[in-house]
């Protein structure tokens, strides 16, 4: 039916396609969910419009998902093996190839003006795993700070937590919780706010 779909309305193809692909997603079919969105992904018809590289955009991004999903599986393979066992090394190595198709599908994404949580979530995700402290804090503040990207809290909590997790200075993460502040004054993160703004009166 989808097929058919795709054929009457040549015009919608790539929006259909999505459509089924993340219906195929919803449904667990992922191997069916990555063909449908590799076909869609070299189709072309006609002039490209902007409308269009906006589609292509997404259908790779969530073919990025995809291959996270695969890289987050063999991760948690490598949590189980021994470092000096030959099966660790396979699985490394196919983790880098995944990371890699990865972040080419993710990366032209989030360079667009939009609301990419999980899609900078699983990118950010893969840089600190493979050490790339500043590619993910550029990453992070460009999704927070830029201004050409809509307001989202989402992108100054995901700032917040990686800073944390850096143990950056207290000055630092009080500037960060207070955007969030004025955003979202409501935020559990404000509980945080008012306890590190206390620590520094009383120094």
């Amino acid at each position: 039916f989808a097929d058919r779909m795709k054929n009457i309305g040549i015009t919608n193809y790539l929006k259909i396609s999505l459509q089924h692909a993340l219906y195929l997603l919803h449904h667990g079919l992922l191997e069916d969910a990555n063909r449908i969105l590799t076909q869609a992904e070299t189709w072309r018809y006609g002039e490209k419009s902007s409308s269009q590289e906006v589609l292509v955009n997404l259908i790779q991004a969530y073919k990025g998902l995809l291959q996270y999903y695969s890289w987050y599986k063999k991760k948690m393979e490598l949590s189980k093996l021994d470092k000096d066992d030959y099966a660790y090394n396979t699985a490394s190595q196919n983790m880098l190839i995944h990371s890699w198709k990865t972040s080419i599908n993710l990366c032209t994404l989030i360079q667009i003006p939009g609301v990419w949580d999980p899609f900078v979530k699983s990118y950010i995700e893969m840089l600190e795993f493979y050490g790339d402290q500043d590619g993910a804090r550029e990453v992070l503040n460009n999704y927070a700070y830029d201004e050409k990207f809509p307001s989202n809290p989402n992108a100054h909590v995901y700032l917040y937590n990686f800073l944390k997790r850096e143990k950056a200075p207290r000055e630092k993460l009080i500037s960060v919780l207070k955007i969030l502040y004025q955003i979202v004054p409501s935020h559990k993160l404000m509980l945080e706010f008012h306890r590190l703004l206390r620590k520094s009166d009383k120094e």
